[in-house]
């Protein structure tokens, strides 16, 4: 496909560059235009930027690193199938098609400053002048939005990978697929006094935040017979009650599993002396946990996540071993206390959370993804093998999901009625800030799609900032929580 790349010289930034390199790695002739003019941040943004890279570097970055001395390269009389205009003006729509970069709805990049600086993530999409007032939207997850400079990193190669991919699905004749209308940007109108205003906020934020002791996490469990989560899609009133620590340590991340007649939970216990998660057990009896967790598995790195299940007649558990890059399947050997590695099904990947269900026949492994500034709270990936040990080969070459709101997972799938259902994170607010359910409406080799039925925050049935954990086994319902 050829196709008229268009930057600003005053803001040809190195995502840009990047993001043609990638296109032109895919096969497609891209040519570079230039825009002369140039439109400048405003100053409060500038300085602040400005500030940061003096503070944390920014060096070559998506973001911070301009591109220096854009060229153009457009031959006399080329005629490109396709137009992305990667510059800041808003121009009318052109015979040829045309792509763009939005934040939060604007073609301007301090759209996305100034949504930041009031709190949230910009919504970001590519547009295309063939659908007007419509775009790919992507609700990607920010996880330190006290960081301008390095937010606004993620978000341009991010935007580069969204932009990549849009352009090879047009030239293999996709589907403009989930298309949304195009909302307004919000902070356009903002001067530079109100970003000030913004900016002395987000430094208050930011003491606040260094001064204040972090979240801890805990787990709640409750007997029930029905009216449950999985029924109601709702938090249940009565009957919680909490898994007991000793101050010490925390427990987050709770599986079940019912096996001979005793129920057991599994979980991440977290020592803050060590700062190392490592898997716990404890026997829950009819009235509660019969004493305390105790370890059953702890590696040199970080564990979390101890998905346990049955497959085979045999035992398993999958925990999250995203710290050593790759995703491990343990068999146990004497349930509960004694597991083996029997196979590492995915390597060198930084998966979180991985979870496996079996659907029409076929293994499907889902895990969030990071690194290459991508995010584990919101790009998820789908893995499927004819067998449980593999071997497991990705579907697509993308990510079948990028949305903070409903991406991670969060525990076992479920079936609601003849429905499958699958538990995931909410983290568009911040990491576990609420608990998804959303019914699978299509998981098979073309492709993959849900819809959201719930979304369940703390409340007065179960109190606290957040929870990001959702089980069930024999009647035996387990989630957890943070408190300040």
């Amino acid at each position: 496909m050829k196709i008229r790349a268009i930057v600003d010289r005053a803001r040809a930034r190195n995502w840009q560059r990047l993001a043609i390199d990638a296109l032109r790695a895919r096969g497609h002739d891209v040519r570079i235009a230039i825009n002369p003019d140039g439109c400048h941040l405003p100053a409060a943004i500038a300085s602040l930027l400005m500030l940061e890279r003096a503070v944390y570097g920014g060096g070559d970055s998506p973001y911070g690193g301009f591109w220096k001395n854009p060229e153009a390269n457009e031959p006399a009389g080329f005629q490109p199938d396709l137009i992305f205009d990667f510059t800041c003006f808003v121009r009318e729509a052109g015979p040829i098609r045309t792509l763009r970069p939005l934040y939060s709805g604007s073609v301007m990049e301090e759209a996305g400053h100034m949504a930041l600086l009031n709190g949230a993530a910009p919504v970001l999409g590519i547009s295309d002048s063939a659908f007007p007032g419509l775009a790919r939207a992507f609700h990607v997850a920010i996880e330190d939005p006290f960081k301008i400079g390095q937010a606004m990193d993620y978000i341009g190669a991010r935007l580069g990978n969204f932009a990549v991919n849009a352009v090879s699905d047009l030239r293999d004749g996709k589907p403009w697929v989930d298309a949304t209308p195009v909302a307004p940007p919000a902070f356009l109108g903002w001067s530079n006094r109100q970003a000030l205003s913004a900016l002395s906020a987000r430094a208050g934020a930011v003491i606040e935040r260094l001064t204040t002791r972090a979240p801890r996490w805990h787990v709640g469990w409750r007997r029930t017979t029905c009216g449950g989560i999985a029924e109601s899609l709702a938090i249940p009133k009565g009957g919680w009650a909490r898994l007991p620590d000793d101050g010490r340590r925390y427990y987050a991340d709770p599986f079940v599993m019912h096996r001979d007649g005793r129920d057991w939970m599994f979980v991440e216990e977290f020592p803050y002396a060590t700062g190392k998660g490592i898997l716990s057990v404890v026997e829950m009896g009819a009235g509660g946990p019969l004493g305390a967790p105790k370890p059953v598995l702890e590696l040199p790195h970080h564990l979390s996540y101890p998905f346990v299940f049955e497959d085979g007649g045999q035992i398993w558990m999958i925990p999250e071993s995203c710290a050593a890059r790759r995703v491990e399947l343990y068999r146990a050997t004497s349930f509960p206390w004694s597991w083996e590695l029997a196979r590492v099904l995915i390597a060198d990947e930084e998966v979180s959370d991985a979870t496996v269900v079996k659907n029409n026949g076929v293994y499907w492994l889902f895990g969030t993804v990071s690194g290459g500034w991508r995010s584990s709270w919101d790009t998820l990936k789908i893995w499927s093998a004819e067998s449980l040990e593999g071997p497991w080969a990705p579907c697509g070459e993308g990510p079948a999901l990028v949305d903070s709101r409903c991406a991670r997972p969060a525990g076992q799938f479920f079936m609601r009625g003849n429905e499958l259902w699958r538990p995931a994170q909410d983290c568009s607010t911040g990491y576990g800030a609420g608990l998804v359910l959303a019914r699978v409406d299509r998981l098979d080799f073309k492709g993959f799609s849900q819809t959201i039925g719930a979304v369940l925050r703390p409340n007065s049935a179960w109190p606290g900032l957040g929870m990001h954990t959702f089980n069930l086994a024999n009647g035996l319902e387990v989630v957890d929580g943070c408190t300040a």
